[in-house]
This record gives C-alpha cells, structure tokens and sequence, in this order.
C-alpha cells in the first residue's frame, strides 16, 4: 500500500482518487474549496454509472498537513501551479515522491529545482469530466505514462508496479521529455481548435477544413520541439481525437465557463521556444492570440 496524495479535485483528481484507492492505497486529497471538502467527506468519491463510493480523507488545500507521503500526486492546471510549487518549498506539502500530470511545459524548469525529491512526469490519456464535487465521469480509458525527471530510475519502476491496475493502467515510459514533448503536440492541435471552433474532439476529423488546420498547427509543433516521429505522431494525435470523441477539450470548458485557459503554457510555450530558435509559427500565433481575445471577452462578462 502506497500512501498517496492527490492536488486537486478536479476530473483527472477525482479520476486518480478513485481507481488507487480502490487499488486499495491509501489516498488523501486536497482540494480549494471548502464546499467540496464536505462533499467528499460525506459521500465520498464516485464513478458515473457505478453504485460504490470511495471513501477517502479530504483536506482543504490552506489546511497545515502534519502527514508526509510516499507520493503527491500534483493534477491541478498549470494556471494554479506557482502556488503548488510554493507549498512543496514551504514544506506544506511533504512526499518522498511527486509526480506532475499536467499539460504543457513552462513547470517544468521550477520543478527540477527541489531539493532531495524525486521528481516524475506523467500524461494522462484517460478522458474525464467532472460531474459534481464527488463524482467523475470517466469518458474515455486510457493509459498514464510515468518518466523520471529526477531521482532514482528503480524506484520509479517499482512505484509503477504498485500503482498499476486493469482499469487504469500506468506504464513507465524512459524518456520522460519526450512523452511530454509529445503530449504537448497533441494539446496544441486539439485543444485551441476545439475551443476556438466550440466543438467536441471527434468532430475536428469530420471536416476536412478542420483537418487542414491542425496539419498546419502540428507541423509548426513538431518543428519547434524537434521531433521526428511524424507518421506515429499524427496516428496519435487521430486516435485521441476518436477515443475521446465525444469530449469537450479542458481548454473548451475553461473558455465557455470564463476560467483561465492553459493557452499560456500549450501554445503560449511553443511560441517562446520559436522564438529562441527563429522559427515561424504563424497558425499556433494566430490561436494563441484568438483564445487571448476570447479569454478577455468572457471575463469581462
């Protein structure tokens, strides 16, 4: 049994919550909100379509936590990471382990930083949407793939083993910037486009128009980020949008709900990495700014 924490009460939160404590681990999970500490308190964690509850202890994110764990798990958005990366340098937040999940690059540089730590790197393919404070639809299975950014290579690997189960597989993946390389590429073709189109991730492959536009966006990725696998890319970049396709990209909801969008640390990074190297990226420039603008127009009400 592997004492886990999980940052973050969103989808893929509650989604990891679920399935290790099943797994029979034992989880805490700590979330912003009071409201949602008392829900899960009282009900603990479900599965749409699924009459078991989780039960597993729940603290609000400001509580002091006496507790150090075997492994954070870290499943907040980039947007909420500084204060994160702020609260494992306090010593609030205290593991042997922590593993990041998050889309984009720009934590990267922070996270290297930590003294003493182990630090992991995983993406996240599972399909999520959460349905209430305690409940998560789970709308598309998947995999979690796990790489060492620092630490030692052999924990890492029996760490995987112990997390691992039927319905949520986790894997070791070698190269840990490469799988994030390559999750990068994925979210900056599907996820401006979808938001900026107001579609599901399936209907992008249904419009050849659509399709057109995300060869562009995933031509100027691969350059800047220097991969190679182009055909494998592609292929994977079209079976996410069939095996989630009935999902709205996180980047669609944030925009439609007036939240913060991670168009900063997706598109935004691929923009300042272009720039380093003298690349033009003229069709990821153009969904950078039209999400900026759609972002202002919703905040402002």
């Amino acid at each position: 049994m592997v004492r886990i924490a999980i940052v973050g009460g969103g989808a893929i939160g509650l989604l990891f919550a679920n399935y290790l404590t099943k797994a029979n681990h034992h989880v805490t999970i700590i979330v912003r909100r009071k409201e949602q500490e008392m829900e899960i308190k009282k009900h603990g964690i479900s599965l749409t379509g699924q009459e078991e509850q989780m039960d597993v202890e729940v603290r609000q994110s400001n509580d002091f936590i006496e507790q150090e764990f075997d492994l954070i798990v870290v499943t907040v958005k980039q947007t909420a990471i500084k204060e994160v990366v702020l609260n494992i340098n306090r010593g609030i937040l205290r593991a042997n382990a922590f593993l990041f999940v998050q889309n984009g690059m720009g934590h990267l540089t922070s996270i290297r930083q930590f003294k003493n730590k182990s630090i992991y790197i995983g993406v996240v393919e599972h399909g999520a949407k959460r349905i209430s404070d305690n409940m998560v639809h789970h709308t598309g299975i998947g995999k979690v793939n796990v790489g060492l950014l620092k630490g030692n290579e052999h924990e890492l690997q029996v760490l995987v083993k112990q997390l691992t189960s039927e319905k949520f597989p986790v894997n070791y993946a070698q190269n840990a910037e490469k799988i994030v390389k390559e999750k990068l590429v994925i979210n900056a073709v599907i996820n401006p486009l979808t938001a900026l189109y107001r579609i599901k991730n399936g209907q992008l492959l249904h419009n050849e128009h659509f399709i057109a536009v995300m060869k562009k966006l995933f031509d100027e990725a691969m350059v800047v980020l220097n991969l190679e696998n182009r055909a494998d890319m592609w292929e994977e970049i079209t079976r996410i949008c069939r095996s989630t396709a009935s999902n709205d990209s996180s980047m669609q909801v944030d925009l439609t709900v007036g939240r913060e969008t991670e168009i900063e640390a997706i598109s935004g990074y691929i923009i300042r990495e272009a720039k380093e190297k003298n690349i033009s990226v003229p069709f990821t420039t153009f969904v950078y700014e039209s999400i900026k603008g759609m972002s202002a127009i919703t905040e402002r009400g």
